[in-house]
């Protein structure tokens, strides 16, 4: 089918199936192509700063607390301040970005901001991504000439350790926010969503088209790495030599560029929308919230969330979170550009709360949260935090359920 906005309603109800209405059909095609409707705060591209630093570096890094992370992260990306790590309108955190071009095909783009001001230490490290012409065919061959300096495939650690834990993704230094959250947030609802069949090393992934027809796709346990140091150059896990996510991450390249091998270029897929990543790994459609600060919508909206919630306060459904691009985020600590996973609620001395997870495992608000611990989670540790719920409706953007 043609992905151009301009496609008759004739032409359209030709090629729908019988059991979905047209608005389903055409919402859906939409939603595929994430073109022409969605805008720029519509799709998230923020990287992990702290993956991007330990690949220019080449080795694991022993960050300490938050203030001392965010110290070295200064001197290691060539930052004049942390503000300046977060500001959206630089490239420390999305060196690059997917992008749909004319005919609709999923390729890449730099960023806006020209290429003097982007360190030389990142830019080094994307040099093999940034000079893909942004017309590019998605080759159907093995060739890794996009995987950036000192990353090769490798086959390293146990795909489990202790089974699959939503809670132990850990993006990486790739902008896929976006999947990795909302795999998160499938998983934290319901296990099976983050299973796969396996069999002598080879994993099978399901996910599902905008038709909510599922798919297979088979990978083996050969991962982008580092090859100083032997971790996952994107996607992990925070259980050290676990590497399920960053196969699941693999899997996902694959099925998404219609990659027919095993070495599927993983940098195509950064930049996304949360909500297309829950209906491609739950097969259910998505809806949305979009988020604004009045009494009346603070009621709807939280209403909402109790009926969807358990008597713990956990989702029973998958939800995810995202902000815009907009710069008064990165005071507060909350990323532009990005994606949270949806945990669930609760109420501390009468005041409404939200429960969120970055999927970075750290770097949480530094205002309007709690501390102490939520249904066995500690607060502020791996990426949860508990905001009060008017500061979540001012300062992020849409949230996404399936």
């Amino acid at each position: 089918m043609k992905k151009d906005k301009y496609i008759s309603k004739r032409k359209l109800m030709k090629l729908k199936p019988k059991d979905m209405t047209f608005r389903e059909y055409k919402l859906g095609a939409v939603r595929e192509t994430e073109h022409p409707n969605f805008t720029e705060n519509d799709i998230s591209t923020a990287i992990n700063p702290c993956a991007l630093a330990e690949q220019i570096e080449g080795r694991k890094i022993d960050w300490g607390n938050d203030e001392e992370r965010e110290k070295m992260l200064v001197k290691i990306l060539g930052a004049s301040s942390v503000k300046d790590i977060y500001d959206p309108k630089k490239s420390f955190l999305r060196p690059i970005r997917r992008m749909i071009d004319a005919s609709g095909k999923s390729v890449f783009k730099t960023s806006d901001v020209e290429e003097k001001s982007i360190p030389e230490q990142i830019a080094s490290v994307y040099v093999p991504l940034r000079n893909r012409a942004a017309s590019a065919e998605i080759s159907f061959k093995s060739d890794d000439s996009w995987l950036p300096e000192n990353v090769g495939w490798k086959k390293v650690g146990t795909y489990y350790i202790n089974g699959a834990e939503p809670l132990e993704i850990d993006q990486g230094s790739l902008g896929d926010c976006y999947f990795l959250a909302a795999l998160c947030s499938a998983g934290w609802v319901n296990r099976n969503y983050i299973r796969s069949t396996d069999v002598n090393g080879s994993h099978t992934m399901t996910f599902y088209t905008w038709l909510k027809n599922p798919e297979k796709v088979s990978v083996s346990e050969e991962i982008p790495c580092n090859l100083s140091s032997n971790r996952p150059a994107f996607g992990g896990s925070t259980t050290t030599g676990e590497i399920w996510p960053a196969v699941w991450e693999k899997a996902f390249a694959k099925w998404d560029t219609g990659c027919s091998h095993d070495h599927p270029n993983v940098s195509k897929i950064a930049g996304g929308n949360g909500g297309t990543a829950l209906r491609q790994i739950t097969g259910r459609g998505y809806s949305s919230y979009y988020l604004y600060n009045t009494k009346s919508r603070i009621n709807t909206i939280w209403g909402w969330l109790d009926k969807n919630t358990n008597y713990l306060g956990k989702t029973m459904i998958p939800m995810v979170v995202n902000t815009s691009s907009i710069d008064r985020y990165d005071s507060l600590g909350i990323v532009s550009s990005h994606v949270y996973s949806v945990l669930g609620i609760e109420t501390v001395n009468k005041k409404k709360r939200i429960v969120l997870r970055n999927p970075w495992a750290w770097k949480t608000p530094s205002e309007y949260c709690r501390t102490g611990s939520w249904n066995g989670l500690a607060l502020g540790a791996n990426g949860v935090f508990s905001i009060e719920f008017e500061m979540f409706l001012e300062y992020f953007y849409n949230l996404y359920y399936v």
